[in-house]
């Protein structure tokens, strides 16, 4: 029902997604893993200065979404 009947983690043609061939290979994990520690800690340095109030919750709404990310990227290794 809704199409979640198959949760194996592989795409509809039975392979891997893009993003699980790319964080197997350990030179492109590691430079994932350092472009999204990089962003997150940008973006809690914006959070934490107070810059641009207004965008307060878009930013804790990518925060969240390159937390997620990284968390994703920890589950394939």
């Amino acid at each position: 029902m809704f199409g979640l009947e198959n949760k194996t983690g592989k795409d509809k043609n039975g392979g891997d997604y893009d993003l699980e061939k790319e964080l197997k290979d350990p030179a492109k994990a590691s430079q994932w893993k350092k472009m999204i520690d990089g962003r997150i800690e940008g973006i809690r340095n914006h959070i934490r200065q107070g810059e641009n109030p207004e965008n307060f919750l878009q930013l804790e709404t990518l925060l969240q979404g390159y937390l997620s990310l990284k968390k994703i990227g920890n589950r394939i290794k």
